[in-house]
């Protein structure tokens, strides 16, 4: 079965639409779960016919907090709630660190057999990395992470001691069916979690109105709310990226900076193996391009070989790539580093910093390209950038013999 869910606030209203793939019900049919709360008919008008032309079974609840109305179809009905189970699981995280079963910033230790398979950050972990548990809740909500869900779920005590609070706290329908004893013919029917439109938008409700766990808690679980970043490729792809730049590196930890709709910016440290050394005891780090970068958005007809062209360059729009590199090389020998230097032209600004300083070895290398359509005649200088950004010798660090082993750990961030 497919099922999309989704809980989302809009302009002062709590809304909850949950669609499941299902025989299609009459309007009348529809209408029936309507509750006593006063209807927006304006409203409801325009999603009735919505709901009649879906081939399948729809819920829907809205209310509009400051007047109460609303609307209400099908509200009380159960349907799978897919991510929307980390909710519950979210709160009950906050619920057993007011208990003190559970701290905020406590280290967890990740190890392999916590894996969920899929596109996870947390999967792309190394075996016996730390973490601490707020990130952890972080990533379960922020980048609907399921296996930091899931070790959530664990730690609060299984989706036993989540449905004892949503009992307790009268919402009767919202349940946790994955890994929870007795609920078995439950998840085959519903999934991870089960709940309805009213319960799921009520659930928000009370977390913005600070009744959950305490006003301090439902502010914390608020602040997460708001921070959702979730896309086709999103921050899953952070392991993928990070062994992109640092051949084979794998990520230990993990920091997000920076949230917005068109950025996010991450920190992570990561370990990799050092290359074999040379004939001389020489071990090479190249630091490459992230995958999905701005390399890899170029239009295909973009070729460096070509010392001119006749046609434009049709850029995706304005285009900047930053990749920071710290390298810890404790007592080794920098045998090499790239040399540092600035090229600016009509197109955009390329930059490449090194040095070494108590013990690390820094690397910044940044690429902006200010246009957006590149004419023929400006064609030099966007390869002249490009040739830069991909030149080796900007890129390569070589490190005399390693005292303590051939491991170099590193960490980075790229934007």
């Amino acid at each position: 079965m497919s099922v999309n869910a989704r809980g989302v606030w809009i302009r002062g209203s709590v809304v909850s639409l949950l669609v499941a793939a299902a025989p299609l019900l009459s309007p009348a049919a529809a209408q029936q779960g309507q509750a006593a709360e006063p209807t927006d008919s304006v409203l409801y008008a325009k999603l009735a016919p919505l709901v009649e032309s879906f081939h399948g079974r729809v819920g829907i609840y809205v209310r509009h907090l400051p007047s109460g109305r609303g609307v209400s179809i099908n509200a009380d009905e159960l349907f799978p709630t897919a991510s929307m189970i980390k909710l519950p699981i979210l709160i009950a995280a906050f619920d057993a660190m007011e208990r003190g079963e559970l701290a905020f910033d406590q280290q967890l230790v990740y190890t392999d057999s916590l894996l969920y398979e899929g596109e996870d950050i947390l999967g792309s972990f190394a075996d016996s990395a730390t973490i601490p548990f707020n990130q952890v809740l972080l990533l379960m909500i922020t980048t609907s992470d399921n296996t930091a869900a899931l070790w959530t779920q664990h730690l609060v005590g299984m989706g036993t001691r989540v449905n004892e609070w949503l009992s307790a706290h009268g919402f009767e329908s919202t349940r946790v069916n994955s890994r929870t004893p007795g609920r078995r013919e439950n998840q085959r029917q519903y999934g991870w979690g089960q709940t309805t439109p009213r319960e799921m938008a009520e659930l928000l409700v009370t977390i913005r109105e600070g009744r959950v766990v305490n006003r301090a808690a439902s502010e914390a679980m608020y602040r997460f709310l708001t921070r959702i970043y979730w896309n086709g490729e999103a921050l899953s792809q952070i392991g993928r990226i990070a062994a992109s730049v640092l051949a084979g590196a794998a990520v230990e930890s993990f920091n997000p900076e920076v949230f917005e709709t068109d950025r996010v910016t991450v920190g992570f440290d990561v370990k990799t193996e050092a290359s074999e050394p040379d004939a001389h005891g020489r071990t090479s780090i190249t630091v490459g391009d992230p995958a999905g970068g701005l390399v890899a958005q170029l239009p295909s007809d973009v070729h460096l070989y070509h010392e001119t062209r006749t046609s434009p360059v049709l850029l995706p729009g304005e285009m900047a790539q930053r990749i920071r590199i710290r390298l810890k090389t404790a007592d080794r020998k920098i045998v090499h580093l790239p040399e540092s230097h600035v090229l600016e032209n009509a197109v955009g600004r390329y930059t490449l910093s090194a040095e070494e300083k108590d013990g690390w070895v820094m690397i910044d290398r940044e690429i902006t390209l200010d246009l957006t359509t590149i004419p023929p005649q400006a064609w030099p200088d966007l390869r002249a950038l490009l040739l830069e950004e991909m030149d080796a010798a900007g890129r390569t660090i070589l490190i005399g013999k390693a005292k303590d082993g051939p491991d170099a750990s590193s960490s980075g961030g790229s934007k």
